[in-house]
């Protein structure tokens, strides 16, 4: 399970490569990866957003967006989140990898994505995109309001 480090150090990289982007799609590979909520809900409150910031409170992940929602995130066990820049990006900071890979490590986890343990993916509108892999599906997406974030 990542440790509050390992999750800020997380927010802090993806913070740097999806703020300002705008997501084109959202995938579910697996619906129990966002209930309660059901697929069409989240898909309807993320296509379209444009990330605002990442944020962290305890050890959960929240992606504010321009709608006025927040895309919370827990990666539980063995949660990952993998960023993979488009063809063409270039990177705001040179030091940052191609690839961004927080969570728990997978033996080629981030080979060949989507993968098997690949359970929601976002498509952003420069190509860049965002897999949320999992092992053992112990992790979680979920779309919230402001006054549901308080």
């Amino acid at each position: 399970m990542p440790e509050l480090p390992e999750v800020e150090t997380i927010r802090a990289d993806l913070d740097q490569v999806i703020t300002g982007k705008k997501i084109k799609n959202f995938e579910v590979l697996v619906s129990k990866t966002v209930r309660p909520q059901s697929v069409r809900k989240i898909k309807q409150d993320l296509i379209g957003a444009k990330i605002m910031a990442a944020k962290r409170r305890a050890k959960i992940l929240i992606l504010s967006l321009d709608t006025k929602k927040h895309l919370l995130a827990h990666l539980k066990m063995t949660g990952q989140l993998i960023y993979q820049r488009s063809k063409g990006e270039t990177l705001r900071e040179p030091k940052v990898s191609p690839l961004i890979v927080g969570g728990h490590p997978q033996r080629d986890g981030h080979l060949n994505l989507p993968n098997r343990y690949t359970r929601a993916i976002f498509t952003f509108t420069d190509g860049s995109r965002l897999f949320f892999n999992d092992l053992r599906k112990f992790g979680w997406l979920r779309t919230a309001s402001q006054a549901e974030l308080e």
